[in-house]
C-alpha cells in the first residue's frame, strides 16, 4: 500500500504552506520571530527569550497576540 500523498493532497498542502507563510509574514516582526523560534526551532518561552534578548513576559505576549492575528488571517477575518 502506498502511504504517499495524492496529487491532490500534495498540492492542498503547498496551498495550506502558502497561506501560512503570507499570514506570517503579516504580522509584526517582533511576534514573527517570536513565533518562528517557538514553534518551528521548538524553543520554549524562556529559551526564545534568551535567544531574542526580550523579557520572557514580552515573548509570551508576542507569541499570543502572533496567534490571535494568525488565527484571524487563516480564518480570513
Amino acid at each position: 500500500v502506498d502511504d504517499s500523498p495524492t496529487p491532490e493532497q500534495r498540492s492542498l498542502q503547498a496551498e495550506n504552506a502558502r497561506t501560512i507563510g503570507d499570514c506570517l509574514r503579516g504580522l509584526e516582526p517582533p511576534q514573527r520571530q517570536a513565533i518562528e523560534l517557538a514553534f518551528y526551532d521548538g524553543l520554549s518561552y524562556a529559551e526564545t527569550a534568551d535567544r531574542l534578548a526580550r523579557p520572557i513576559g514580552t515573548v509570551k505576549s508576542q507569541i499570543r497576540r502572533g496567534l490571535v492575528r494568525l488565527k484571524c488571517c487563516l480564518e480570513g477575518d
